[in-house]
């Protein structure tokens, strides 16, 4: 994706991109229901969590 390769030329350490299969903009499978949609997929949830996590260590 054209996103990506913007983001990843930008050679900021802080910026990480990873693809999710399946999963749509809200990190949910798409269709999702409004009232559902920040109860993100697991594994998203983990990464985006490591990484705050990794920018505040």
């Amino acid at each position: 994706m054209k996103e990506i390769r913007t983001l990843e030329t930008m050679q900021n350490p802080n910026i990480k991109t990873k693809m999710f299969e399946g999963i749509g903009h809200f990190f949910k499978e798409d269709p999702v229901k409004i009232m559902e949609a920040y109860d993100i997929n697991e594994e998203p949830k983990k990464f985006i969590t490591n990484w705050v996590k990794d920018l505040v260590l």
